[in-house]
């Protein structure tokens, strides 16, 4: 039953589903690379609210596709772009991340993604130093002290799938809890993440809400509001040619008080051994604009059976003259050959096909005891057979 409905799919025309979202999406991006030069709200750039660190990412996969990834959301990073996808998980995954940003500030996460019999669990742990800073007084004469910061973000969150009009929608949630310190002082703030992901034979459609602020960041008489984020973004994966496949994603975003901004990107991956990427920021106030990147796809059998994945990317700072490098590590647990291709279908097509595998189990096992009853009967006549000879 499940051949029948699987192979034929490549073959029929496109739903007219299919092309109502991809008309819906199509216009989505039009309309915003048009109204992107021409919006003109209160604030631009990262420092607009508080816990501004949440606006920078650490993984080096993304940052080199131009952070455009809340359609494609196929990897641990999904916990940071799009926790709609979490739904879609089907192997235990850890991601660890590392960069130097700007001067002496640092950033670093490490993320894990776990399925169970309830559901798939997910967590994110971000780490941002903000480095030293100087202490002067009221004339500008340097104190001798020196000022540290530090901000940590810990996502814990749920995801699961549900079945709609004939297709798998993966959607998830996430609790975020913030702390800031500077200075002797800190601040704690929680959000909420919500989103969803639904994913075709090429193409994958996808939504979220970020920070949606539940308390407010508050350091001494000040409180600041959590940096409460629209996006939606439509991906693409197809083979290109033999040995030769690509992923790529455009997203819209929008932050409450800010402009509306456009992320392109994409990569090309060669023979599952090594990944190209580039992407662009279609607008003109985030610290960096663009990003290129390599990843190394290595399996790792030793490895509790895991396939590795080492990325890097490059992404320029013009307004401080300076690029910075990330590297990320993400492990996929247990992923042999037939999980990798249990991984591009549905949950509920895995589940169809271990139902049959059981299936076919207990038809074999039957047959078998049926052979054996066969041939038990065969020699039991035979030996009737000879005994009618001898008396008759």
């Amino acid at each position: 039953m499940l051949n029948k409905k699987i192979v034929p799919e490549a073959k029929k025309p496109k739903s007219y589903f299919n092309v109502l979202m991809s008309v819906l999406i199509a216009s989505l991006f039009f309309i915003s690379v048009s109204t992107i030069p021409c919006l003109s709200q209160t604030t631009q750039g990262i420092a607009r609210y508080g816990a501004s660190f949440l606006q920078i990412s650490p993984s080096a996969r993304q940052v080199a596709m131009g952070d455009a990834f809340t359609g494609l959301a196929d990897d641990i990073s999904l916990l940071r772009y799009n926790i709609g996808g979490l739904g879609y998980v089907t192997k235990p995954m850890l991601g660890i991340s590392f960069h130097n940003w700007i001067d002496d500030s640092q950033q670093g996460a490490v993320s894990l993604a776990f399925p169970t019999l309830y559901g798939i669990f997910g967590f994110d742990f971000n780490y941002f130093n903000e480095g030293t800073v100087i202490e002067f007084d009221p004339f500008f004469n340097r104190t001798g002290a020196e000022i540290t910061s530090e901000d940590v973000g810990l996502t814990l969150g749920y995801g699961s799938y549900v079945k709609l009009f004939q297709r798998q929608i993966s959607f998830g949630g996430a609790l975020k809890i913030v702390r800031q310190n500077l200075a002797n002082q800190s601040a704690t703030g929680v959000g909420l993440d919500l989103g969803v992901l639904l994913r075709t034979k090429y193409i994958s459609y996808g939504l979220t809400i970020q920070n949606l602020e539940l308390t407010k960041l508050q350091f001494l008489n000040k409180r600041d509001n959590l940096p409460e984020t629209y996006r939606g973004g439509i991906g693409f994966h197809f083979p290109v040619v033999e040995n030769v496949k690509a992923n790529a994603d455009f997203d819209v975003a929008w932050l409450v008080d800010q402009k509306v901004r456009g992320y392109l990107g994409g990569e090309i991956i060669i023979s599952d051994l090594i990944a190209i990427r580039g992407g662009y920021k279609v607008h003109n106030f985030e610290a960096s604009r663009w990003g290129v990147g390599l990843g190394l796809l290595i399996p790792m059998e030793w490895f509790y059976n895991s396939q590795t994945q080492l990325d890097y990317s490059y992404s320029p700072l013009d307004a401080f003259d300076i690029a910075t490098h990330r590297f990320s590590l993400v492990f996929a647990f247990g992923r042999s050959t037939a999980a990798q291709a249990l991984a591009g279908m549905s949950p509920q097509d895995q589940k169809e096909i271990t139902k049959l595998k059981e299936q076919l189990k207990k038809e074999v096992d039957a047959a078998e005891k049926a052979r054996l009853s066969a041939e038990e009967a065969e020699r039991r006549a035979k030996e009737l057979e000879d005994e009618m000879n001898k008396r008759f």
